[in-house]
C-alpha cells in the first residue's frame, strides 16, 4: 500500500532522536513475539490471543489463575484515561481514592490486601518507584499509551515475587504498526473539562523495517470540589527497527506531567469527637483545603528492548527501563477531630517532596522442548530493579484551629503558601535493590492436561537513611517463591484448574527489641473453571480462592514500635465473563465476594464484601453504538479512634461506627458513539447518571465523583 509522502516524513521527523541509530535495510517482515498481542490502533474488545502474566504465553483459559484484561478500546469508549479509572472497572479490584474524582491518591486492593506489584511491558516495578505504597503515583498514570492492562489476581510468585498475594498489574504499551494509521481527538465536559489527543503510527521507510508511533494528549479540568483544578500532559514515542530477519530493536520514551491545585485529600472524618455524623453539615462540593495547596507529579521513562528469535520455537528478550518520578505535594486540610460542642476543627498541613530514580531490567529465554513424544514450554529469566528515593517532608498539626463552618466558608483564613510553619520533620533517603532469577515450565503429560510449575529466587536489599533522626540502616532478605498449577480440559470449551503461589516482602519496621521485623509472607490457593465460547471471543471464569498473609506490621502507639500480625486471611469467590457474544455485542460482567479475617485495625480492613461490575456495548447499526455500565458494592465501615474525645467510650464508638458506615450503593454510566462519516466519530459519556452520593473512604467524608458528562470528537486518517 502506498501512502502520501508527507505522512511518513512527518512521523520520521518527529521520531528522529529515537531512530537515528538505524539505517535502511532490506524489506523485512514485522516480528511478532509469542506472548504478546499484535499492536494495533483500536484493537477492539477481543480478549482472544496469548498473554504472559506467568511468563509463558498462554490464553486466558490456559492460565491457572484469575486474569482480567482491559483493552485500549474499552478504555477509549468509557473515557478511562487514568489507571485509577481502569481499576475501578476491573473485576476483583477495590479502589480507595480521595475526594471528588482526583487521581492524586488512589489505593488499589484485591483479595483483601494492597496491590504493590506493577509491571510495564513485563519489566517489574516496585510501587516504591513512586512511593512507599500504591497511594501516590500509580493511580494517576495516563492510559493513552497503553494497548491493554492485565490484572493477575493472587500471588505473582514467578515474575513479581515480592509484595502481597493480592494482584499484579501489568501495563502493556502500544507498539508501532506497519501500516499508516492516525487519529486526533478532542473533548469537552462539565467542570470546565477540555482536552486534545493524538495517535500516529506507521512505517518510517519504504520497506517497513523501521516503524514509529507517537501518542500525545493534554487535558484540563475542574472537579466537583469548589475551586479544585487539574491539568495533565502526556507524550509517548517509540521506534522499532528490524535489524535482522529475526531481530527487532525498540527504543522509546514516555513523559507525563500532572498538576492539581486546591484539591483536598478528603473532607473531615464522618463523625465528630463524640461520634455524631457530620455528613449533613458538609456538602460534597465543599473544599476543606487552604487556598494555594498544590500537587505536582512528573514522570520520565526511557526504555530499550531487543527481541530475537533463534528458531520457530525459541526466542529471547532483553529490556531495560530508566524511570524518574518526582512529586511535590503541598497540602493542608481541615480534618481529623471536630469538637462536638464548639465545632472547632484541627488543621493539618504538609509540604512533602519525593524524587525517585529506578533502573529496571528483564532478560528471558523461552521455547519448547520435546519429551515423551510431546512438546512442552519452558522459560528462564532474570529481572530486577534498583530504586533511589529521596523524600523530605514537613508536617504540622494545629488543634482546634478554626471553626469548621467558618473555614469552609472562607478558605483564605489560612494560606498554604508556604506550608507548614515547621522545620523538616522527615528527610529520608530510601534505596531498594532487587535481583532475582526464575524458571517455569508447562508440561503436557497427556493431551488434555497441562502442569505448570516454577519458582523465583529473589534477593532484596533496602537501606534507609533518616537525615533528621541521624540514622542509617540496612536490611537484606532473600527467599524462593514457588508456583505450581494444573489445567485439565473437560471439553472443547471448558477447563478446570488449580494453582498455588507464594510471595514475600521485606519489612523496614522495628520491633520492641530494636530489630527489623521478619518479612511478610503470603500465599494464594485457587481452584476454578474457565471457558471459551463463541469462537473463543468470550472468556468465562469462576474461581474459589484462599489468600493468607503473615507478618503484617502493626504499630503499637503506646510503645512506639511495631509487632508482626499473622493469620490475615481472605477467602472468596470470583466469576467473570468478558468478550464478544457476536460481532455487534460486547459484554463484561464480574462478581466478587470476599471475607477477610485478621488485621481488623488496619486500613485494608475497610473493603466491601460483595462487588458487581457490569459493562456492555452494542452496535445498533454501522453508525451508532450504545453502552451502559453498572457498579455495585456492599457496605463498608471503618473508624479512626483518634478522632474521638474518648477512644474507650462505648457509646461514642458505636455512634462513630454507624456514622462511618457507607451503605451499599450503585453507580450507572452510559455511553454513545455515532460515526458521522467514514473517518469521524462523535461520542458522549455520562458518568454516575443518577448522581449517587457515596464515599470512597468510609472513615472520612471522601466523596466519589458526582454526575458528569463528556462530549468527544475523533477523526481517523
Amino acid at each position: 500500500m502506498k501512502y502520501p509522502k508527507s505522512r511518513p516524513t512527518l512521523l520520521a521527523l518527529a521520531l528522529m532522536p529515537l531512530f537515528a541509530f538505524a539505517e535502511d535495510e532490506a524489506a523485512l517482515d514485522t516480528v511478532t513475539v509469542t506472548g504478546t498481542k499484535p499492536a494495533t490502533l483500536n484493537q477492539g474488545y477481543s480478549t482472544a490471543g496469548t498473554y504472559a502474566p506467568l511468563g509463558i504465553g498462554m490464553t486466558l483459559r490456559e492460565t491457572p489463575q484469575s486474569v482480567s484484561v482491559m483493552t485500549a478500546k474499552q478504555m477509549e469508549d468509557w473515557k478511562l484515561d487514568s489507571l485509577r479509572k481502569v481499576m475501578e472497572q476491573t473485576n476483583g479490584v477495590t479502589v480507595k481514592s480521595g475526594s471528588g474524582g482526583s487521581d492524586r491518591y488512589a489505593g488499589l486492593h484485591s483479595r483483601g490486601m494492597e496491590v504493590k506489584n506493577f509491571q510495564m511491558d513485563g519489566v517489574p516495578y516496585r510501587s516504591s518507584g513512586f512511593s512507599k505504597d500504591s497511594w501516590t503515583g500509580w493511580g494517576g498514570v495516563d492510559t493513552r499509551a497503553l494497548d491493554r492492562v492485565e490484572v493477575l489476581r493472587g500471588a505473582s510468585a514467578l515474575l513479581g515475587g515480592t509484595g502481597d498475594p493480592s494482584a499484579q498489574v501489568s501495563l502493556v504499551r502500544k507498539r508501532p504498526t506497519k501500516d499508516f494509521k492516525a487519529e486526533i481527538g478532542t473533548e469537552i465536559g462539565n467542570h470546565s473539562r477540555w482536552g486534545v489527543n493524538g495517535d500516529v503510527s506507521g512505517s518510517l521507510n519504504t520497506e517497513g523495517s523501521l516503524r514509529g508511533r507517537i501518542v500525545a494528549g493534554h487535558e484540563r479540568s475542574g472537579y466537583m470540589i469548589e475551586d479544585a483544578k487539574m491539568r495533565n500532559s502526556s507524550l509517548y514515542a517509540v521506534a522499532e527497527w528490524d535489524a535482522a530477519p529475526a531481530t527487532t530493536l525498540s527504543v522509546g520514551t514516555q513523559l507525563q506531567n500532572r498538576r492539581e491545585t486546591d484539591t483536598p485529600v478528603f473532607l473531615p472524618t464522618a463523625y465528630d469527637s463524640e461520634g455524631y455524623p457530620l455528613k449533613n453539615e458538609i456538602s460534597r462540593h465543599a473544599n476543606n483545603s487552604p487556598k494555594g495547596t498544590s500537587y505536582k507529579y512528573s514522570s520520565r521513562n526511557v526504555f530499550a528492548e531487543v527481541r530475537h528469535r533463534f528458531s520457530p520455537d525459541w526466542k529471547t528478550k532483553l529490556e531495560y527501563n530508566w524511570t524518574r518520578n518526582t512529586i511535590h505535594d503541598r497540602q493542608g486540610y481541615a480534618a481529623m477531630k471536630t469538637d462536638h460542642d464548639t465545632r472547632q476543627i484541627d488543621l493539618l498541613e504538609t509540604d512533602s517532596g519525593e524524587k525517585s530514580t529506578t533502573h529496571s531490567f528483564v532478560a528471558s529465554v523461552d521455547g519448547k522442548y520435546n519429551l515423551l513424544g510431546r512438546k512442552h514450554d519452558i522459560l528462564f529469566g532474570i529481572s530486577g530493579f534498583n530504586t533511589k528515593n529521596r523524600a523530605p517532608s514537613r508536617f504540622a498539626r494545629y488543634d482546634n484551629a478554626f471553626g469548621l463552618h467558618d473555614f469552609l466558608n472562607n478558605r483564605s483564613l489560612r494560606s498554604a503558601n508556604p506550608v507548614p510553619d515547621a522545620e523538616y520533620t522527615a528527610d529520608d533517603d530510601i534505596r531498594a535493590r532487587q535481583f532475582g532469577g526464575y524458571f517455569a515450565t508447562r508440561f503436557r503429560p497427556v493431551e488434555r492436561l497441562a502442569l505448570i510449575g516454577g519458582a523465583r529466587y529473589s534477593r532484596i536489599t533496602m537501606q534507609k537513611a533518616e537525615h533528621v533522626a541521624g540514622t542509617n540502616e540496612k536490611v537484606t532478605r532473600s527467599k524462593a517463591t514457588p508456583y505450581i498449577g494444573a489445567v485439565f480440559d473437560l471439553s472443547e470449551n471448558l477447563s478446570a484448574y488449580i494453582s498455588y503461589g507464594t510471595s514475600f516482602e521485606p519489612v523496614f519496621d522495628k520491633g520492641q527489641d530494636g530489630r527489623f521485623l521478619k518479612p511478610t509472607t503470603g500465599r494464594n490457593i485457587e481452584i476454578g473453571l474457565k471457558g471459551e465460547f463463541f469462537d473463543q471471543r468470550l472468556n468465562v471464569s469462576a474461581a474459589l480462592f484462599d489468600t493468607r498473609k503473615n507478618g503484617m506490621p502493626k504499630y503499637v502507639e503506646s510503645g512506639d514500635y511495631y509487632v508482626s500480625e499473622d493469620n490475615i486471611r481472605t477467602r472468596g469467590f470470583e466469576t467473570e465473563a468478558a468478550g464478544r457474544i457476536n460481532d455487534n455485542w460486547f459484554v463484561s460482567a464480574g462478581y466478587t465476594v470476599q471475607n477477610r479475617k485478621g488485621g481488623e485495625d488496619s486500613y485494608e480492613a475497610d473493603l466491601p464484601r460483595h462487588q458487581i461490575k457490569l459493562a456492555t456495548t452494542y452496535d445498533l447499526n454501522e453508525r451508532l453504538t450504545l453502552g451502559g455500565s453498572l457498579r455495585w458494592q456492599s457496605k463498608t465501615s471503618n473508624i479512626n479512634k483518634s478522632a474521638l474525645a474518648d477512644e474507650n467510650d462505648a457509646p461514642s464508638l458505636e455512634r462513630a461506627r454507624k456514622s462511618a458506615t457507607q451503605k451499599a450503593y450503585t453507580l450507572v454510566d452510559l455511553m454513545a458513539a455515532y460515526r458521522i462519516g467514514k473517518n469521524s466519530e462523535a461520542t458522549l459519556n455520562v458518568n454516575n447518571v443518577f448522581n449517587t452520593r457515596y464515599r470512597t473512604l468510609s472513615t472520612f467524608l471522601a466523596y466519589g465523583e458526582a454526575r458528569s458528562a463528556v462530549l468527544g470528537f475523533k477523526y481517523r486518517f
